[in-house]
């Protein structure tokens, strides 16, 4: 037999993504924690040499 409901935890971790031709950057209240270049190469801290950069942002 189950115990009682227990109270609900926290929210869970919130993260979304941001795209930019040039840099890309997140709000004061999150981390660049991921940038991605979808036309190829490598990123360069938070942009891309060529097209525009994908970025994770998460929570702190």
């Amino acid at each position: 037999m189950p115990g009682p409901k227990g109270d609900p935890g926290p929210a869970g971790t919130s993260i979304r993504s941001v795209q930019a031709s040039g840099e890309v950057g997140c709000d004061a209240n999150e981390n660049l924690v991921s940038v991605f270049c979808p036309s190829g190469g490598a990123p360069d801290g938070a942009k891309c040499g060529t097209g525009p950069a994908v970025g994770l942002c998460l929570k702190k």
